[in-house]
């Protein structure tokens, strides 16, 4: 009878361990999940302010080669009050290895500006995390989208592009840029004649591009008879081009062009061909939002739990 009533409050507390915000090892604070729908409109009206600074526009176009789009979203207001009064600072995620330059300034850019939006409107003191994720294990969206859902991320303040699938898992805020789809045509094979994106569906050429992307998804509709290669991180793209692993590498044009200006005497005979018109790109937080000013119950911690267990094991043997 005792071993089962044991193995019953350890099952209990495997699942309250589940549902509260434990992070082992994790440098900066957590938050509990869901959040409050002021926690998300305070960041959603902070990007609307940001979007519209010319400050953030002209920086983000000198960077990025595009312009800041248009938000096309319900305007959304600022909260009364404060809703981050017991934080020390926000925690802005980066997928590990980035992209370089000049993305990477521009992630940092965003993730710096929001928070000092925030600052500015409450009078507050926030300051400004930036936590690099490794998304190798399970592609770029779904690590992602488990950051902000289990609380150690409050935004991903990366460039971040839209579908319907991606609206039902994630809450997005406005888009704060632009760019196009692109492939990189490598010096592998030159000559095969591969000048268009329709051109590299064919099965002896190898395409590759950055797994749990919508690039990714675009590579395997729409290019289904090439062969496919997956990678990790976006740094890994550079050692397949220049070491000719492949005949095209598909990504966004901003990156390749940025590289290839630095890289030309690596690569003298590559080329970007742009795939289609520009798209718009957003950061997100998680989607599972509370009403406004509720509490969460779920930030019970791993201490309190603990002490529960204890007594229940001390009075039951």
């Amino acid at each position: 009878m005792k071993y089962s009533i044991l193995l019953s409050l350890l099952i209990l507390c495997s699942v309250l361990l589940l549902n509260c915000q434990v992070t082992i090892g994790q440098e900066y604070e957590t938050h509990a999940v869901p959040v409050t729908q002021d926690y998300s409109d305070a960041i959603d009206a902070a990007t609307q302010e940001m979007i519209t600074d010319t400050t953030f526009m002209d920086a983000f176009f000198k960077l990025m080669y595009f312009q800041v789009p248009q938000c096309t979203y319900t305007p959304v207001s600022w909260p009364t009050k404060n809703p981050f009064t017991d934080r020390t600072g926000l925690v802005m995620c980066i997928d590990l290895g980035g992209l370089g330059y000049p993305f990477q300034d521009a992630r940092l850019l965003v993730a710096n500006t929001l928070v000092k939006k925030i600052n500015n409107h409450y009078g507050s003191k926030l300051q400004t995390y930036v936590k690099y994720v490794n998304t190798t294990a399970l592609g770029f969206f779904d690590t992602m989208k488990n950051a902000v859902n289990s609380g150690i991320c409050d935004v991903i303040s990366v460039n971040v592009e839209q579908n319907d699938a991606r609206r039902k898992a994630v809450h997005f805020q406005c888009p704060w840029g632009t760019t196009s789809k692109a492939f990189l045509r490598t010096e592998l094979d030159p000559q095969l004649e591969l000048s268009t994106y329709k051109s590299l569906n064919q099965s002896n050429v190898i395409v590759a591009t950055y797994a749990g992307t919508t690039y990714e998804i675009d590579v395997k509709t729409n290019l289904p008879a090439a062969q496919y290669i997956s990678f990790g991180t976006p740094e890994t793209q550079w050692k397949l081009i220049l070491d000719k692993k492949v005949h095209a590498v598909v990504y966004n044009a901003v990156t390749f062009l940025s590289w290839l200006d630095s890289n030309r005497a690596n690569c003298k005979n590559c080329s970007v061909v742009f795939i289609n018109q520009p798209y718009a790109f957003s950061t997100f937080t998680t989607m599972n939002i509370t009403a406004r000013n509720d509490a969460s119950t779920t930030g019970m911690s791993v201490v309190n739990i603990y002490w529960i267990f204890a007594i229940l094991f001390y009075f039951l043997f």
